[in-house]
């Protein structure tokens, strides 16, 4: 029995001694007990970090509204020295597609196509003659935006972005008649934009989305200028 008491006394002691050594050792050189856990959380943040980046595509569609009225039409008109008082269609069915990479899981840069809607009008023209006129407001171009995204719960997060488009307006009239002369033109300019949305992670890959867009003044005097607001819902597909 004292053989056994002796043997158990001599391991709780080797215990003892070896974490008294591990200590005693850590302070003789904490640099190592500190670039260890260190390196622990690097690699945990990096592991997290590395879960976050990726490269993503979006598909959206919607409506788009335009802010002017058709008194805009009336003016752009009014340019050409024709007198008309119009009616327009201020909704058209629009879509976008993105590319984008998120560097983490509070940014990314997208660019992409937007199809921002073709918005129909016919006029009736008092002078120089009587006419019917007929065409169409139509802009599409490219976008490249920032955005900021802030994670909620339950794989919700709400985002913001804000970026330009490289706008091409056009401004297409005919007259039904002959009897006035009118002219399709059209305008290239970049203009910003801005959004906010939400978004739902179905899963690691698929995510949906619904948003809010207003690309600001497009077109000039020639086409007429006008904001247009978008509301989409959509998906993206995390590679």
């Amino acid at each position: 029995m004292k053989h056994l008491q002796h043997s158990a006394d001599q391991d709780v002691n080797q215990v003892f001694k070896g974490s008294t050594e591990l200590s005693a050792a850590s302070r003789r050189q904490p640099w190592k007990v500190i670039s260890v856990a260190i390196s622990v959380a690097l690699l945990s943040a990096s592991a997290a970090h590395a879960e976050d980046q990726g490269w993503y595509a979006s598909a959206n569609a919607g409506i788009g509204h335009r802010a002017q009225d058709s008194g805009g039409i009336d003016s752009t008109l009014a340019g050409q020295g024709v007198t008309a008082t119009s009616s327009l269609d201020r909704r058209d069915n629009i879509y976008n597609l993105n590319l984008g990479y998120q560097f983490h899981k509070n940014f990314a840069l997208e660019g992409g196509f937007a199809e921002l809607g073709k918005y129909k009008f016919n006029s009736t023209a008092s002078a120089p003659a009587t006419d019917s006129l007929n065409g169409d407001y139509r802009v599409k171009g490219w976008t490249t935006s920032a955005i900021g995204i802030l994670p909620l719960q339950n794989g919700f997060s709400a985002y913001g972005k804000a970026g330009v488009i490289f706008a091409d307006t056009e401004f297409n009239v005919a007259s039904a008649t002959g009897a006035n002369t009118v002219t399709s033109t059209s305008k290239s300019s970049t203009r910003p934009l801005l959004g906010l949305g939400v978004s739902y992670d179905f899963n690691k890959q698929v995510v949906g989305k619904a948003e809010w867009t207003r690309y600001n003044n497009l077109g000039n005097s020639a086409t007429g200028k006008s904001d247009i607001d978008t509301y989409t819902v959509g998906v993206a597909y995390k590679f």
